[in-house]
């Protein structure tokens, strides 16, 4: 919008209604390895079978959506009730990164693609792994959240 259209009263916030450099530079480089990744997927199209790389990534758009955001927000609201602010950070972090751990332990200890002439493939205790990585997540949660809690009642925080 140039100057002269602008009326009195309606002017955009100061840096909104011009891009930048970065913005541009972003967007030709992200453009571009975006089209080079596509031209990948098509171009190799017997190895990476576009059609359910599409089913995947549209699956995964839907799951996230209608599954994962509203657990999300419902975890968040759920600690903003039941946890003091003191804790509720290291709490929500250490919930954030057991999602994470259980998300990507979850094939491995399920045996998603354990074949019997490669023995190779699955060579370690995948779920008591996986108990050892909360369990250390969930003790240096409690630790911190105990350190803060001695700290509040002194009267420092």
């Amino acid at each position: 919008m140039s100057d002269e259209q602008r009326q009195p009263g309606h002017d955009a916030p100061e840096g909104t209604d011009r891009l930048g450099v970065t913005f541009w530079v972003g967007l030709v480089v992200g453009g571009a390895v975006m089209a080079y990744g596509v031209k990948g997927l098509l171009g190799a199209d017997q190895a990476t079978q576009p059609p359910n790389f599409a089913r995947f990534f549209i699956g995964a758009g839907i799951a996230h959506d209608a599954l994962w955001a509203p657990v999300v927000v419902a975890v968040g609201w759920v600690t903003a009730i039941l946890l003091p602010p003191v804790v509720r950070t290291p709490v929500r972090f250490a919930l954030a990164l057991s999602a994470l751990a259980v998300v990507f332990a979850f094939p491995l200890v399920r045996g998603y693609g354990v074949r019997e002439d490669n023995p190779s493939l699955f060579v370690f205790d995948y779920g008591r792994s996986l108990l050892v990585v909360l369990t250390v997540i969930w003790v240096a949660t409690a630790s911190y959240v105990a350190v803060r809690l001695v700290q509040q009642r002194r009267g420092r925080t």
